[in-house]
């Protein structure tokens, strides 16, 4: 879940007033592909997983527009060809200074490349730029 991990480290490191406590990024709705063993292509154990990532910060007390600009920003740069409506959210106002925001961020992918070798298997997530060229039909 390397994008998650990316994607919370973002969230954490944007001066947003968040903490680790109040931020939870899990998955909803995982898939995985494998559709490498194709003709020609014996041994290639390559699978992509598909999935909503779901982010829930408890108790925001700042612009809930400027978490989702920052959302937006890190998907451009770690999910090339996104769909324009790939974020969605729903907002729980506590009270006059805090609210709870539900953020889902859908189709995420990451493309994972297992490598063996004598001392067993590797699992490698590709990067984004290496990801769209494989994926291709």
């Amino acid at each position: 879940m390397n994008k998650l991990h990316h994607l919370r480290d973002t969230l954490l490191n944007a001066n947003l007033g968040l903490s680790p406590e109040n931020c939870t990024v899990f998955v909803k709705k995982g898939a995985v592909q494998h559709h490498y063993n194709r003709e020609g292509d014996r041994g290639n154990h390559k699978f992509k997983k598909t999935f909503d990532a779901q982010v829930f910060v408890m108790g925001y007390t700042g612009d809930e527009n400027a978490v989702l600009y920052v959302l937006g920003k890190w998907l451009t740069q770690n999910q090339p060809n996104h769909k324009p409506d790939a974020i969605s959210y729903e907002l729980d106002i506590l009270n006059h200074d805090e609210a709870d925001l539900l953020i889902t961020i859908k189709d995420v992918t990451e493309t994972i490349t297992p490598v063996e070798n004598e001392k067993g298997v590797y699992i490698d997530a590709c990067p984004p730029s290496h990801v769209d060229s494989i994926l291709k039909p």
